[in-house]
């Protein structure tokens, strides 16, 4: 569904009996979204668990685990894992086997990856849902909080947005694709070059690196989306001129989990003119940003020097 240079993400179906062998992941993280029947899951460290719909799990760096469609209904999971992931098998696993590609033995000291920085072994969407819903959920959690990956869990309702401008663009990544797999309900987008479309649950969108995109809530239930970059603190750039209040609480707007690492009150990023793109750093090296001239894109070097100031 996915592959460039930061995540690499793919639907799989599998028959009722259907093994995903032990492996591990030497340097990355990979988690999995169950949207239909019933996967059980063996993690190194951890009790097994059976998954079904809804649930999200997420394995470390360096941890062994082993997948199971079980029941007489297939599975269908959602899997992301960092671009160009490498995988390794114990040597108790055969590992599978490839056209022209042949196996070697080898040794490593391995150290299986801690579940932290809020990361844990699975969450429950049902669970999420209802949390928010009671307001005992506020933003700052996320799925995944990885130094490769990151995923949040966006939660809320159309009828409680803001108005919004029509001449709203959202905003655009300079140094990562953001990718959005649809949990519940309905997601409007705004995406540049792309007519506006509505997404529903289970659909993947992807919106390039440098690309206007602004999703928001659709339908008269709650909607969800879970929001995929390559960074913890990906960089948003917005219009210049396009000023945003949002306001935050479950009667208005709920999530887990921002590009800021926490909902705001209000988001307000003020920019010089087009050609001259800048925000205020808190670091006197040298920075490079990319700015938009009539569709193309030209790189700028801007010094800054330590500011207390956002």
């Amino acid at each position: 569904m996915v592959d460039d240079d930061h995540l690499t993400t793919r639907y799989i179906a599998s028959a009722p009996g259907a093994k995903t062998g032990k492996r591990y992941h030497p340097q990355t993280r990979e988690w999995w979204i169950v949207t239909g029947g019933q996967i059980r899951f063996e993690i190194e460290g951890q009790e097994p668990f059976v998954a079904s719909q809804g649930w999200m799990v997420q394995v470390p760096p360096r941890t062994i685990y082993s997948l199971e469609t079980i029941g007489d209904k297939p599975s269908l999971r959602y899997e992301v894992n960092i671009a160009h992931a490498q995988t390794l098998y114990p040597e108790d696993q055969k590992p599978p086997a490839f056209p022209r590609i042949s196996w070697m033995p080898v040794k490593s000291a391995r150290i299986p990856a801690p579940y932290d920085r809020g990361n844990k072994p699975y969450l429950i969407f049902d669970e999420v849902a209802a949390n928010i819903e009671k307001a005992q959920v506020r933003g700052g959690n996320r799925f995944i909080n990885d130094d490769r990956g990151v995923a949040n869990i966006i939660y809320g309702y159309e009828k409680n947005l803001p108005p919004e401008s029509p001449d709203e663009k959202g905003h655009w990544h300079p140094e990562c694709a953001e990718t959005w797999l649809i949990m519940a309900g309905q997601i409007k987008y705004k995406i540049e070059g792309q007519p506006v479309f509505v997404a529903d649950k289970g659909d993947v969108v992807y919106a390039p690196r440098f690309m206007w995109h602004h999703a928001t809530f659709a339908g008269p239930g709650p909607s969800c989306r879970l929001a995929m970059t390559g960074y913890p603190g990906i960089t948003s750039l917005v219009n210049p001129w396009v000023v945003r209040a949002v306001r935050v609480g479950v009667s208005d707007y709920s999530c887990i989990g921002t590009h800021s690492e926490a909902c705001l009150t209000i988001l307000l990023l003020i920019l010089q003119p087009a050609t001259h793109m800048a925000i205020r750093s808190h670091s006197s090296i040298p920075w490079m940003l990319p700015t938009r001239d009539a569709g193309s894109f030209a790189y700028r070097m801007t010094a800054r020097t330590a500011s207390s100031g956002n």
